[in-house]
């Protein structure tokens, strides 16, 4: 969160105190995968179906066991809708592209077509150039994987290479609504357009040449944070597949914290075949302890161990793949937040469901002591049930900040007043602009009271509003700052349920038992 005021905005301080309640509204917040892959958009890109997905991500077999798939494919599987994804490329991949020439005698370079990221996947790209049926006009299309009719991905239709004309093939074809999605189209025409000599020839599906997917990996923790950052005023959950590299985690961390609106699901090692789980867990331990340790943080959340799901990647019937968990997790997170919001801690039989074939390990109970004691949410069969998530807590240590629930209620809340108090920027520092914002806040946290997210039922009980001359003192006002104090009311998660069990006897109680 900021530390110093630079320019106009909402900026919101948290003071944490030990108060009762039951933090939430649903949540909007998005599930994010990034990851070093060559193939599809190089800036964060909304899917919202698994489909959407392979088209410009490729497939399993282009993908070539990239864990980015099987990420998202674990995250539509387990209850996900929709998902930003973000392909990073080696730093000295290379795009291929097809220059177009138009119809002039000798012809002229009018159009090079690049594949809109780089790799060699561009090089299964092909464009055509064909009639539209009206002079002057053509279709411009977009084959991928081959050149039949099956492959076509892409058909603009209509379009001209006229600068001034309202279907111009470069706004149309690289439009960031509209566009294509798989090339990017640059304007090479001579200085003055010709119709009739400076349209497009026609050509037949051709193929794009000279992609090269490069060997000098990104850094993801200088890379990942600047592309995200484009994403304003949305929360973010962020994963990226199979990543255990401390110092980069320790980066991404930073960076959510500073934001104030993100998470890092982290995952895990891979397996070590064969291992016992007191093994598997000591792994997971050194990864939020000693000298190359995680930072301890409630903007970081840990699941352990992996887990085996039926290999989508693969033709072979009842085929298993191990695969990191933090895919499943932000379905989860995302099924979870549609149901109730995010003041429901997305585990236990009822939200923590997880759709997998087996674990890793079978923790004991010694194990699951250990991973609780280090903030590490495992993952277990519940017996008489099935695999789920067993844990709600982030990085950090301490009351309230190692409660899941409550970092995401507090981002919630947090987000919600930052866009509803948006109205206030540049308007009179005075009375009348704080008794504004204290009924639009007052609104706000009486509605999620009265659906039964705070804990009282009456506002005293659950939360408190201060914006008036009390702390908007004449000096706050003359440097443009208006101060309000808001308490609310956050209740932890039951994690243990209790039991004392008695013997009622004719004689009196004895005590037999308390069982945790």
């Amino acid at each position: 969160m900021p530390t110093q005021i630079s320019h106009p905005s909402v900026v919101i301080n948290e003071t944490l105190a030990v108060l009762p309640g039951n933090p939430g509204v649903p949540g909007l917040a998005i599930a994010t995968f990034a990851a070093n892959y060559t193939q599809g958009p190089t800036v964060p890109t909304l899917i919202t179906s698994w489909n959407q997905y392979l088209q410009l991500y490729g497939s399993f077999t282009q993908a070539a066991g990239n864990l980015l798939h099987f990420a998202v494919y674990q995250f539509f599987n387990n209850g996900g809708q929709q998902c930003y994804v973000l392909s990073i490329p080696n730093t000295d991949a290379v795009a291929s592209q097809l220059v177009l020439q138009d119809i002039n005698s000798p012809a002229d370079n009018v159009i090079t077509v690049k594949a809109n990221a780089p790799g060699s996947w561009g090089n299964s790209i092909f464009v055509a150039i064909v009639s539209s049926g009206t002079t002057g006009r053509f279709n411009f299309q977009v084959y991928f994987g081959g050149t039949q009719p099956t492959n076509l991905v892409e058909n603009f239709v209509d379009l001209s290479i006229n600068p001034v004309d309202g279907r111009n093939v470069f706004s149309v074809v690289n439009s960031s609504t509209n566009g294509s999605n798989f090339v990017t189209l640059t304007n090479t025409l001579p200085a003055v357009y010709s119709p009739g000599v400076n349209d497009p020839a026609y050509i037949g599906p051709t193929v794009l040449t000279g992609g090269s997917n490069g060997s000098v990996a990104p850094n993801l923790g200088a890379t990942i944070p600047p592309l995200l950052d484009q994403l304003q005023g949305i929360m973010l959950n962020v994963n990226v597949p199979g990543l255990t590299n401390s110092a980069t985690l320790n980066t991404l961390i930073s960076w959510a914290a500073g934001r104030g609106d993100t998470m890092i699901v982290v995952d895990g090692p891979a397996p070590s075949f064969p291992e016992t789980s007191a093994q598997v867990v000591q792994n997971y331990v050194n990864i939020v302890t000693g000298g190359n340790a995680l930072l301890s943080s409630s903007y970081a959340s840990l699941y352990a161990p992996w887990i085996s799901i039926t290999d989508p990647s693969s033709t072979v019937p009842g085929a298993q793949k191990w695969v990191p968990p933090g895919g499943a997790v932000l379905g989860i997170w995302a099924r979870t937040d549609a149901a109730l919001g995010p003041w429901q801690t997305p585990a236990g039989i009822l939200f923590g469901r997880i759709n997998a074939q087996n674990l890793e390990v079978q923790f004991t109970p010694t194990d699951l002591d250990n991973l609780n004691l280090n903030n590490i949410n495992a993952i277990r069969n519940v017996a008489g049930f099935y695999p789920a998530l067993m844990g709600g807590r982030t990085l950090a240590q301490g009351y309230p900040s190692k409660f899941l629930a409550i970092r995401r209620e507090l981002i919630q809340i947090e987000h919600d007043f930052t866009q509803l108090l948006q109205f206030a920027l540049f308007e009179p520092n005075n009375q009348a602009l704080w008794d504004q914002i204290s009924a639009v806040l007052d609104n706000y946290l009486n509605d999620i009271m009265q659906q039964g997210v705070l804990a009282g039922t009456t506002q005293p009980t659950s939360y408190t509003v201060v914006c008036d001359s009390s702390n908007n003192p004449p000096a706050s006002a003359n440097a443009g700052i208006v101060n309000a104090t808001i308490a609310v009311a956050l209740n932890a998660p039951a994690e243990f349920i209790v039991l004392n069990i008695s013997q009622l006897q004719s004689t009196g109680v004895t005590t037999i038992t308390t069982t945790p």
